[in-house]
């Protein structure tokens, strides 16, 4: 008999895209299933959607939010989880049908304790879904996982496209005080606990973009804080391991990208202090960062230009990475 998984959904304000979001999860291959929409106090209607979706459906339950967040939500619906594995999904995106069934046979194939996919990007209406018939999964094992999270982009930050075992999943992953870049350091936390992770290289989670998402929203000083805090305990938690300059090359390619995005802004007053530090910092840095093979050229690149080239860097970033 196959185990219970558990789909947990954070649910606040989604708007019209909730209900699409939970057909293509009642369209799951696998089972058995069960859904827990976590309703965190919408304002938009979505509440008696998640509550009327409980009652017409007995795959889906109603959990009650508390109004803490992404992850707070993730946390509530883990604990009242009932599968032996999770997978979390956004109220906003879709997934191929076969998401869940292909994650667990790879948990399966390669006995490891988790096991993720790749994902896509899509505005309006998902193209259709055609059924996976490729390769079987792969087995990463020891530190592969974690090198993945920082550098492969196959494996994103986030938890949405990856199936955990019930047992790995506990508060202080969930509960970690940051608002973004919440999902990394969840998933560098949890990718720290297991003896690997399967990968299955095919689209199974398909991720809305829109201009309501938390990423799109406009720039604060938090979001750059909560950013480079989770870089730099990333990179301290590395030091001395095998990921020492891996997580360094990260630190660093983050701390590049927060200080072009605020060479974005319209105005850049707000962030001008932040701006002096970041620019310190990768000059300081550069000299170590210039010979780790985990850096790439165009990064050596964008590091020179932006600690010895501002003025024109600057005009890059404003008229060339304004929406990126």
């Amino acid at each position: 008999m196959r185990p219970l998984i558990s789909i947990v959904v954070p649910v606040y304000n989604a708007g019209p895209h909730l209900e699409p979001c939970l057909k293509s999860l009642l369209a799951q291959t696998y089972r058995p299933l069960e859904i827990l929409l976590v309703d965190d106090h919408s304002t938009d209607g979505s509440s008696e959607i998640c509550q009327r979706w409980a009652e017409e459906h007995s795959l889906v339950r109603r959990v009650p939010g508390t109004n803490r967040g992404a992850n707070g939500g993730r946390w509530l619906g883990i604990q009242a989880a009932a599968g032996d594995f999770v997978l979390c999904s956004d109220a906003d995106d879709l997934t191929h049908p076969q998401l869940v069934e292909m994650l667990y046979r790879a948990v399966c194939a390669t006995g490891l304790p988790c096991a993720c996919c790749r994902y896509d990007t899509f505005t309006g209406t998902a193209l259709p879904d055609p059924e996976y018939t490729g390769p079987a999964a792969e087995a990463w094992r020891d530190t592969q996982p974690r090198q993945a999270l920082l550098h492969d982009k196959r494996v994103d930050w986030g938890l949405w496209n990856k199936l955990y075992l019930r047992d790995l999943l506990t508060q202080d992953a969930f509960e970690t005080g940051v608002t973004y870049n919440e999902d990394l350091l969840t998933n560098w936390i949890l990718l720290g606990r297991v003896p690997g992770m399967a990968f299955v290289d095919f689209a199974g989670y398909h991720y809305r973009q829109h201009s309501a998402s938390i990423s799109r929203r406009a720039l604060s000083q938090k979001q750059l804080d909560d950013q480079i805090t989770v870089a730099c305990r990333i990179e301290a938690e590395a030091a001395g391991t095998s990921l020492e300059k891996s997580a360094g090359a990260f630190r660093y390619e983050k701390l590049l990208y927060l200080y072009s995005l605020i060479l974005r802004q319209r105005d850049r007053g707000p962030f001008a202090e932040t701006a002096r530090a970041y620019r310190e910092r990768i000059r300081r840095d550069f000299s170590a960062m210039r010979s780790n093979p985990f850096l790439s050229s165009s990064m050596k690149a964008a590091a020179l230009a932006s600690g010895w080239l501002s003025g024109p860097y600057g005009f890059f970033c404003r008229h060339f990475l304004e929406k990126r």
